[in-house]
């Protein structure tokens, strides 16, 4: 199956006593959806699948007023923000034997637009803002095993793993 879907987020901010601090932005994006499945003669299903998805600035990051946090610290948010772009791609594997079923998910998450907190040193202030400026990436695994021992009792065993890396031109992070 494959499908389109069409997103469109408005924002205006405004405080009554300081029209210098109002913004607005708007957001509208096509965001794409696949999904290939195959079923075994022997009952295993596995399937693929990419989508999109978007991650919205909120109102604090986004608003421009400039809060003083002591005399050399401000913070700030960023009115020019755009959305986070993210793209996942996830492989899933089941099969429903007897008495045991099992399920795994392995997915790869990324954005090259991360919306990311900045912070640095500018005219001897420590300032603190937003930026489009970072990448993200996420690789997780998923595991379920469950059975049904009596009508009434079912054991599950699951647990998952992930391994996220985060990124712009002067740090990165992983772990």
């Amino acid at each position: 199956s494959a499908g389109l879907r069409f997103e469109t987020t408005s924002i205006d901010g405004g405080f009554e006593n300081n029209d210098m601090a109002d913004f607005s932005t708007n957001y509208s994006n096509l965001l794409p959806y696949l999904l290939l499945s195959m079923k075994t003669s022997k009952g295993i299903l596995l399937s693929t699948s990419y989508n999109a998805k978007m991650k919205r600035p909120g109102v604090t990051a986004l608003n421009p007023t400039i809060y003083v946090l002591d005399q050399q610290s401000v913070y700030y948010g960023n009115p020019l923000l755009t959305s986070e772009y993210l793209n996942k791609i996830s492989f899933d594997y089941s099969n429903s034997l007897k008495r045991i079923k099992q399920f795994a998910k392995l997915s790869y998450t990324f954005s090259d637009n991360s919306i990311q907190n900045t912070s640095g040193i500018a005219n001897n202030i420590y300032y603190t803002t937003y930026m489009n400026d970072g990448k993200f990436k996420d690789l997780n695994l998923y595991l379920n095993l469950s059975s049904r021992i009596t009508s009434w009792l079912q054991a599950r065993l699951s647990g998952g793993a992930s391994y996220i890396t985060l990124s712009n031109k002067e740090a990165s992070n992983s772990g």
